[in-house]
């Protein structure tokens, strides 16, 4: 209701006053305005239309709309759209007609130089082309070559010339958003002789031109750099491997980027002694001396002055330690033991006692057993008793299934298996008869987002290759061949940032595999790349 109120009054302010103004200071506004707009953190917003929005539509000339595709503005102009950021660039082309004498620049109009072109068949032009930033003006006497390059402002002058127009003499140039030149020609038109252009350079902004037998003349071209299109680049995003770069008033240009992905960053690096290495994959290695970096300087000691407490360090601070016995209790200070002989001491009055063998009884000693073939022994007059062969019962183990067999007390066979004979045992039997578990799980691994391994098995190791891909590189003979079985983890996110998060892996070898992880968006764009921690496990059947 509010809404339909303030459309009411605005209506009737309309029809009443006949001029409108909205936003600050809205009692002030130019007595030419119909409609004014202030404000100093607010802005108009122009209406808004994909493509095929505009083209469905025929509005009045001066009509405006922002372009969504095009990301710029554009005007109605008789009976079409005109863009208002692709409006005067400067792809123009200079050519010159030999017949009529007609100079004509590319949507920038025409000069007739018919009056300044002798009857003197070495006086006419036959041609001027520009190669590079080099002019090159031929006539029957030869080319002249003039170089522009101090005027290649690339990229700075969205500008067209309107008109080009001879009075007298007098040559008058105009150009779009600019002020007229004019340039007297009147040195030109000796119609004497056959005379060449002998030279021509460029000082500063001043063109000087030289003729055979005449005076050189001077062109001041500082009017044509007005320097008007600061462009900025106002965002470059990569979608797979494409990178998109966009202008400010421009249209985007794309580079694939898909030959710079050669994937040889294979380097480890260590350091022996003072040289440090870059192991580079299959290309030589880079080393570097650190032996200048060490200065070997710290070399301190550390000595007291004789006061109590006192500690000091040689190129280095001085402390205070309070090693004074405050309590002056000398019943609680700290004790050692010592021993001489049978005696043991205990420091600071503590006594001595003896750890001789008091009852002096020879029978209640320590003692302790040994084995000599058949026979077991008891120390200290303890005796020996042998044991019959016939109580020994002799293992006998076939190494190829197992089993081991064994003759017992009573004379009877008897088998042991190590290896359980049911279906779907996992265990086998080892090379030497023993329970033998290979287990499908060849790898497992923790890593961080920065490539760092946070916990892996033994030969593992980790190659960030870009953000968000990593290379996880297994040691030879690791699997068997290169369909192993991947599995691969990332931690949750809780439905913030990177909220639909994917992980993925490609290029398996049996040396190595590659891992991506990225924001999938929920299905609404490609996959963003991001670096995160993950997991892995490789099985191996």
């Amino acid at each position: 209701m509010k809404k339909v109120t303030l459309l009411i009054l605005l209506l009737i302010n309309l029809s009443v006053f006949s001029q409108v103004k909205i936003g600050n200071n809205p009692s002030q506004i130019n007595a030419n305005s119909l409609l004014e707009l202030e404000s100093s953190n607010k802005v108009f917003v122009l209406n808004k239309m994909t493509t095929s929005n505009m083209n469905a539509i025929q509005p009045l000339d001066g009509a405006m709309v922002f372009n969504t595709d095009d990301k710029c503005i554009f005007i109605y102009e008789g009976s079409s759209w005109k863009s208002l950021c692709n409006s005067g660039t400067d792809n123009q082309n200079l050519t010159f007609n030999n017949t009529s004498n007609i100079l004509t620049l590319e949507n920038g109009g025409t000069v007739d130089l018919s009056s300044y072109v002798n009857n003197d068949t070495n006086e006419l032009l036959t041609s001027a082309t520009l190669t590079g930033t080099d002019l090159n003006l031929t006539d029957a006497g030869g080319t002249t070559t003039i170089d522009l390059s101090s005027l290649n402002n690339s990229g700075t002058d969205n500008q067209n010339l309107t008109s080009a127009t001879i009075t007298g003499n007098v040559l008058t140039i105009a150009i779009e958003n600019g002020n007229p030149v004019t340039v007297d020609l009147s040195a030109y038109l000796d119609n004497t002789d056959n005379q060449n252009l002998t030279s021509a350079s460029i000082t500063g902004n001043v063109l000087t031109i030289a003729i055979e037998n005449g005076n050189p003349v001077t062109v001041d071209l500082s009017a044509y750099l007005d320097n008007t299109d600061n462009q900025n680049l106002t965002s470059a995003t990569i979608t797979g491997n494409v990178l998109t770069i966009a202008i400010e008033n421009g249209n985007p240009v794309t580079v694939d980027l898909s030959s710079y992905l050669d994937n040889t960053d294979a380097q480890t690096i260590g350091l022996t002694g003072n040289t440090l290495t870059l192991a580079n994959g299959t290309g030589s290695d880079t080393t570097a001396d650190l032996s200048s970096y060490l200065d070997n300087t710290d070399a301190q000691d550390i000595s007291t002055d004789g006061t109590s407490g006192n500690i000091s360090i040689a190129n280095g601070s001085t402390i205070s330690l309070n090693v004074n016995d405050s309590d002056s209790d000398s019943t609680n200070e700290l004790q050692s033991l010592t021993q001489s002989g049978t005696n043991v001491t205990l420091s600071n009055g503590g006594g001595t006692i003896s750890v001789v063998d008091n009852d002096n009884n020879s029978s209640n000693e320590l003692q302790t057993l040994s084995i000599s073939g058949n026979d077991i022994t008891l120390s200290n007059g303890g005796g020996t008793v042998t044991v019959p062969s016939s109580v020994i019962t002799n293992l006998n183990q076939n190494t190829t299934n197992g089993v081991i067999t064994y003759t017992n007390e009573n004379s009877t066979n008897q088998t042991a298996n190590v290896v359980s004979t049911n279906a779907n045992n996992s265990i086998s039997v080892g090379t030497d008869g023993g329970a033998f578990y290979k287990s499908p799980i060849k790898a497992i691994g923790k890593i961080a987002g920065n490539g760092n391994i946070l916990k892996a098995t033994s030969g593992i190791t980790i190659t960030r290759i870009s953000k968000g891909r990593y290379r996880v590189n297994l040691p030879s003979g690791m699997v068997s061949d290169a369909n192993y079985i991947i599995q691969l983890s990332q931690p949750g996110r809780g439905g913030a940032g990177a909220d639909d998060p994917g992980i993925s892996y490609n290029n398996q070898t049996t040396t190595s595999f590659e891992i991506i992880v990225g924001d999938n968006d929920n299905g609404g764009s490609d996959r963003t790349r991001f670096d995160s921690e993950f997991m892995f496990t490789i099985l191996d059947l």
